[in-house]
């Protein structure tokens, strides 16, 4: 990817959502001061240094979160707060990734792996990996087969095999037994028998497979897509209760926090015109 020190791809069509955010940050900067106010800000890794400084300039030095440390699905993320400088600590329960989970259990990483955490990332984009790999629409990159891979059960009991059950995607984003995995299975209730077509609902007896058989059912599918834009909820919180220890610390101890200054300049206004767009009209 070609650096592009202005940042101009941070004005491009998925990225562009951080200039009201920047906005909001420095008129209450201006409002407040900046120990008046804090916040706890995700922004994924930019595509060069360039985009990275800027986003740097509005929202402080990055540090990495990543759910490993609960033995949980690889889901990093960059996090950027005021005050900085937090000293993040684990207040949660390590997982067991293996389950069992309803009598099933996850397979690993596959041979010669020795990390017991799933080193897969849960993304939306594995649904529609497992659907080529079942209609053969274009030929999977070695690294997609990994991933599929990856994410494989077998049943303790009938030793059958499928891709894994929405309750391991709860359990290693770290909302099992959540109002989330509750609202899901509501609003999105698995299928269990399907087309493999379609992923829409079948009867067994006229020819219907299970679901994670070959692919999810449209309803895990719609879950997985949802989860796969979400955080791990356990090093989300743990990062928000090292924000609010050092707001407290500063307010009620007097320990001086280090709270970040944002820019003082005009607001941007953001757009498919934008002339720092590199692709006008997106």
């Amino acid at each position: 990817m070609p650096n592009r020190p202005a940042g101009s791809g941070l004005h491009m069509q998925h990225s562009r959502v951080m200039w009201p955010i920047a906005a909001a940050h420095m008129q209450l900067a201006r409002d407040f001061g900046p120990a008046g106010f804090g916040h706890l800000t995700e922004y994924p890794k930019c595509g060069n240094q360039g985009e990275e400084d800027v986003v740097g300039r509005f929202f402080g030095k990055a540090f990495e979160s990543n759910p490993r440390v609960y033995q949980a699905a690889n889901r990093p993320r960059r996090i950027r707060t005021s005050p900085c400088a937090l000293s993040v600590q684990q207040h949660h329960q390590i997982i067991e990734p293996r389950g069992p989970i309803d009598g099933w259990v996850w397979l690993g990483n596959g041979a010669g792996e020795a990390a017991t955490y799933p080193l897969v990332t849960l993304r939306s984009h594995l649904v529609r990996l497992a659907e080529q790999q079942l209609f053969g629409d274009s030929k999977l990159q070695d690294f997609e087969l990994i991933a599929l891979k990856r994410l494989r059960m077998r049943h303790e009991t009938t030793g059958e095999e499928r891709l894994i059950a929405r309750r391991f995607w709860f359990h290693w984003l770290g909302v099992a037994l959540s109002p989330i995995e509750k609202t899901m299975a509501s609003l999105w209730p698995c299928l269990q028998c399907i087309h493999a077509t379609t992923g829409m609902a079948a009867d067994a007896s006229l020819g219907g497979e299970a679901c994670g058989h070959n692919r999810w059912c449209q309803n895990c599918e719609t879950c997985f897509e949802l989860l796969g834009q979400g955080w791990h909820l356990a090093t989300m919180a743990d990062c928000l209760v090292a924000l609010f220890e050092q707001v407290a610390a500063d307010r009620f101890d007097k320990v001086p926090a280090q709270w970040f200054l944002p820019p003082d300049e005009a607001q941007h206004e953001c757009g498919p015109s934008c002339a720092l767009n590199p692709r006008p009209g997106l």
